[in-house]
C-alpha cells in the first residue's frame, strides 16, 4: 500500500509511504501481526517503523529515527497501547465494523509507533454500498510540542464494498486536511482474505 501528501503540499511538505500490515481474521475480529512503514520526506530523509504484536501488544522491532533516541516526546506507558492497532490495520477493521453495524460509529485505539490516538469515525452519508465518514483524531501520548500544534485533527474517510465479497467494506479514500493542502490516500491494497 502507497500514501503520498498531494497537491501544494507535495511541493513544500513532499511525503511518501510504502506500508506492509499482516494479521488474521478469528471470529470476524482482526488480530493484527505485523505493521512495517517506510517514508520518504524532504531532502531524501528516509524512516522507518517495525511494529510486530506479541500478546495484542505492540513491540517495536526496528525503527529510524529510533523513539528511544527522541528527547522531544515522553515514552507511551505500555499500559496504553495494549490492546491497540496500527492506523492501517484500524481502518480495515472500521469497514468490518460498518458493515455489521451499518454505520461507522466507532472509536479505535491507535498506536504508531510513537503516538498513541483514538480515531473517533461518525457516519456522514451512505450512498449504496459506500459509507462517508467524518474522522476525529483525539491525541492521548507520545505527541512533541511540534507535532501537537501542527497535526490534524480531522478528516474524512470513505467505504466501499470490496469486490467480491459480500460482506467487507474496504477503505478507498483517506482525505486529512493540513495546513495547506491535504494529506490524500487512495488505498487499492493487496487482501488476502480466508
Amino acid at each position: 500500500m502507497n500514501s503520498s501528501t498531494t497537491g501544494i503540499t507535495k511541493i513544500i511538505y513532499p511525503w511518501e509511504q510504502n506500508i506492509l500490515i499482516s494479521g488474521n481474521i478469528l471470529n470476524n475480529k482482526i488480530v493484527p501481526l505485523k505493521y512495517k512503514i517506510q517514508d520518504l520526506r524532504e531532502n531524501n530523509k528516509k524512516g522507518h517503523m517495525h511494529i510486530e504484536y506479541i500478546n495484542n501488544t505492540p513491540k517495536i522491532i526496528s525503527a529510524k529515527p529510533d523513539p528511544k533516541d527522541d528527547t522531544r516526546r515522553k515514552t507511551v506507558p505500555i499500559t496504553l497501547i495494549k490492546d491497540s492497532f496500527d492506523p492501517v490495520t484500524s481502518i480495515i477493521i472500521l469497514g468490518l465494523l460498518s458493515h455489521t453495524n451499518k454505520n461507522c460509529d466507532t472509536t479505535i485505539p491507535i498506536f504508531d509507533g510513537r503516538r498513541r490516538f483514538d480515531l473517533n469515525y461518525k457516519s456522514i452519508e451512505k450512498i449504496e454500498h459506500n459509507y462517508k465518514c467524518e474522522l476525529k483524531i483525539n491525541r492521548i501520548a507520545g505527541y512533541s510540542k511540534k507535532e501537537l500544534k501542527k497535526h490534524p485533527k480531522n478528516g474524512t474517510i470513505i467505504l466501499t464494498k470490496l469486490p467480491g465479497t459480500k460482506q467487507f467494506l474496504f477503505p478507498s479514500e483517506v482525505k486529512i486536511p493540513l495546513i495547506i493542502g491535504s494529506f490524500f490516500v487512495r488505498l487499492n491494497a493487496n487482501l488476502i482474505l480466508p
